[in-house]
């Protein structure tokens, strides 16, 4: 069943995350067929604290979602993510169909 990676962080180095991390990011997600459902920075608050940027990414499942996220391609983008951001959190939870049961 469907599953979805959220993932939100805080730019600290604007240049190095657009010359080298995103490209490195749509790598990972084309060698991997990860769709991209939301990936921006306009984020509205209506409880809480909005993150700076974030990302939601579709998978068939959970197992995908797992083999993209520690394949060689997103360990480097995480690597180089490292260098340019701040506070990220990523989180994998299963499609409403999968965490209905």
């Amino acid at each position: 069943m469907t599953a979805y990676v959220i993932a939100q962080t805080t730019v600290t180095n604007q240049e190095k995350y657009q010359k080298e991390f995103l490209p490195a990011t749509v790598r990972s997600h084309e060698a991997h067929h990860v769709e991209i459902v939301v990936r921006t920075g306009a984020i509205e608050a209506v409880a809480g604290q909005a993150p700076e940027r974030m990302v939601i990414l579709k998978f068939r499942d959970l197992d995908h979602a797992r083999s993209w996220y520690q394949s060689p391609e997103q360990q480097q983008a995480l690597q180089i993510a490292k260098e340019c951001t701040a506070n990220m959190t990523v989180l994998m939870v299963p499609g409403f169909e999968e965490a209905a049961k």
